[in-house]
């Protein structure tokens, strides 16, 4: 890989407008763990990587395979070799496991993507740490979000990273996934080699790019939080401005979910369809300040069911049926409703709406008023009907969707207010 310095300042307008508009993390946030009266939201690929390397090494650990067949993994062009874990990291990154597959240097260069890595290093570093040291704050690395083209269109559209969305896209790369590695299965039997190789590499992206979202899943801001009728609520209610001021929203709850009145991070109560129960934490804080060793190994070992489904594929040209296995571990929310939150649980609406509002950095806040965050509160439970309604649209319209989701993930997500 090319040399590592940080970049210039070439896409400085980009990151202005990229931080005035909306920083809405659909990956991870750095919050301090004493408290605060602001939180600055900042991109850590380093818990993404973590947990797919992790996944990895626990299955090629299982299966016995030596060397790991998932150690490099290569792009079309082969001229740019991943890590399973950065894969995972890349999710965003990038629109589509299509774009990082066939990328060559049109979407990020090698020197970009060498400089996200190195950011993702260096906060690996911090992450390690904070096992023994909970309150260190991994590096700012917020100058990241303007190595990407994409990367506005990425984040004011980036509904999949939250609840149930994550679930739609993971079974959808997952499922894509594992047709590429049965595809690359009658090719080693066919032959040449090259043709299955190039379709096992291309099966390990996507399904890197699925864990992505499945990672996502067990962060606290990315359970419930109805982040795209959010922004169609405030679409319909601020005409030009209110596509904007939806994104805030998402940033603000995003921010806010897991923590007391004041800025104390107490996480959220979640559950999942094997009956585990456990307190899950926001973005950054995989080490910091968690006790309960469910929290780290729960998303860890999805990961590497969700490898052993591809693997199988293309080893034994066995295709899963069914359910798949990794979304027993994801999690719901066991705690009161969202809307009850906000509305009963934190007292009088106007010190919620400057408590939320409290999380947005400066000039975002000033986008976003008081008065804005007030009438969203009264019209959260109709908010939170129109997310039931459209995963009830899902269920009723995605077959293929429903039965690869656990029975008891769907019921929590029809009852989610």
């Amino acid at each position: 890989m090319a040399n590592r310095c940080f970049p210039t300042l070439k896409f400085s307008l980009f990151f202005f407008v990229t931080q005035i508009t909306l920083s809405v993390s659909h990956g991870d946030m750095l919050v301090s763990k004493q408290a605060v009266t602001h939180f600055d939201p900042l991109w850590s690929g380093s818990e993404h990587k973590y947990l797919g390397d992790e996944a990895v090494l626990q299955v090629c650990r299982e299966l016995s395979l030596d060397p790991c067949p998932i150690a490099r993994i290569p792009r079309k062009d082969k001229k740019y070799y991943f890590e399973y874990g950065l894969l995972v990291a890349l999710g965003d990154f990038y629109m589509s496991a299509e774009e990082i597959y066939n990328d060559q240097g049109k979407d990020l260069t090698a020197y970009e993507l060498d400089q996200i890595f190195s950011c993702i290093d260096e906060q690996g570093k911090i992450l390690l740490k904070q096992k023994e040291f909970p309150h260190l704050d991994l590096p700012n690395c917020k100058w990241v979000y303007g190595l990407s083209g994409n990367q506005l269109k990425l984040v004011r559209n980036n509904y999949d990273h939250f609840g149930w969305n994550n679930m739609r896209a993971y079974v959808e790369y997952h499922q894509k996934a594992i047709e590429l590695a049965f595809e690359a299965h009658l090719a080693r039997r066919r032959g040449p080699q090259d043709a299955s190789e190039d379709l096992f590499a291309q099966a390990l992206i996507y399904n890197g790019f699925a864990d992505h979202f499945l990672t996502d899943a067990f962060s606290a801001g990315h359970i419930r939080v109805p982040r795209r009728q959010l922004k169609d609520w405030a679409d319909q209610n601020y005409g030009i401005a209110g596509k904007g001021k939806g994104d805030l929203l998402g940033l603000m709850f995003h921010d806010s979910e897991g923590f007391s009145w004041d800025r104390n991070e107490l996480g959220l109560r979640v559950g999942n369809s094997r009956g585990d129960q456990w307190t899950t934490h926001t973005d950054n804080s995989l080490f910091s300040g968690n006790t309960e060793e469910q929290f780290v190994q729960l998303p860890i070992r999805a990961v590497a069911i969700s490898i052993r489904e591809v693997l199988s594929a293309y080893y034994f040209g066995n295709k899963k049926v069914g359910e798949f296995e990794a979304i027993e571990y994801v999690p719901f929310s066991v705690e009161s409703s969202f809307a009850q939150k906000y509305l009963t649980d934190f007292g009088p609406t106007k010190d919620v709406a400057r408590w939320l509002r409290g999380v947005l950095a400066f000039p975002t806040n000033l986008i976003l008023t008081n008065r804005n965050v007030v009438k969203l509160l009264e019209e959260l439970p109709q908010v939170m009907e129109r997310f039931r309604a459209d995963i009830r649209a899902d269920i009723v319209h995605k077959s293929e969707l429903v039965n690869r989701l656990p029975r008891v993930y769907v019921e929590s997500y029809q009852e989610i207010d």
